[in-house]
């Protein structure tokens, strides 16, 4: 471990592109605070030539509606997964036929964390994943872990690293999951329609700084897609391997796109007011 990390924050109001990290740099004594960009907002210099077509095809004013959609969603499946490898609690609780009271809930929330959902689709997201739990035995070593590297002055936050067994898995459609080494794995939960190349990319950054920050080595990465078009195996979920070789390579381009991000946002800063959470007159 190369610094003792005080606190990070991500900045969450008004510009979310950065994480605040307050730490004590190897061989100091006092604490530095620096604002370091996040992977995702690094990966946005990566060209979409998809996304530029698709957005002509439906206006940028529905592409921006839909993307909002797709991104409050994917919040809401992530937050309830994460209160479950907590250690939490999820409900389906839809509005039209809600299965538990308002005093149940404020019951269930005094005893651990809870999520709530509300649609079909999300619910159906989330058994997936428990479901591949169940079947791999995965053993769950962090969860929503925010990670930085004070080499490149970088930051992100990963979904979860598990501990996974090798062996074959009958969770990934007709050909079985194979995990080849056991060991600890990054895991990216993604929501969406379909997987890209950035996904892989962003995982290899989370594997470099996660092991520049505890020393702990990754066998491998997931990548857990719960709108796959698999029908056996867990019905809808694709679940895709990197290994470590691979990992060194994804880590290549997407320093190419690092280098190109900091090269044009040399002298950016964050945008950050602090605003009170209650007002009144």
């Amino acid at each position: 471990m190369t610094q003792k990390i005080k606190e990070i924050k991500t900045i969450e109001w008004f510009d979310d592109r950065f994480y605040k990290v307050c730490y004590v740099p190897e061989g100091e004594t006092e604490t530095l605070a620096v604002y370091a960009p996040s992977v995702t907002t690094i990966l946005s210099v990566a060209p979409k030539p998809f996304l530029a077509h698709w957005r002509g095809e439906i206006g940028n004013r529905e592409a921006e509606a839909q993307i909002f959609d797709s991104q409050e969603r994917g919040k809401r499946i992530h937050h309830a997964w994460h209160m479950l490898c907590k250690g939490g609690r999820a409900v389906f609780n839809p509005y039209t036929h809600p299965q538990y009271t308002r005093e149940q809930l404020i019951t269930f929330e005094k005893e651990k964390p809870l999520a709530v959902l509300t649609t079909q689709d999300e619910w159906w997201a989330l058994i997936k994943l428990v479901e591949f739990m169940k079947v791999t035995k995965a053993e769950i070593v962090e969860t929503e872990k925010t990670v930085f590297s004070e080499a490149r002055i970088e930051a992100g936050t990963l979904d979860n690293v598990f501990r996974v067994e090798k062996g074959s898995y009958p969770v990934n459609g007709a050909k079985p999951l194979t995990i080849e080494t056991s060991g600890l794995y990054i895991a990216d939960l993604k929501t969406g329609k379909s997987i890209y190349d950035e996904a892989f990319l962003q995982l290899s950054a989370y594997e470099r700084f996660y092991f520049e920050m505890t020393g702990n080595e990754i066998a491998g990465g997931l990548i857990l897609h719960t709108s796959s078009q698999n029908k056996k195996g867990i019905e809808g979920l694709g679940v895709t391997v990197i290994t470590r070789n691979e990992f060194a390579r994804h880590f290549e381009e997407y320093d190419l796109l690092s280098k190109l991000w900091h090269r044009h946002h040399e002298h950016l800063q964050p945008v950050v007011r602090e605003l009170p959470t209650e007002v009144s007159l």
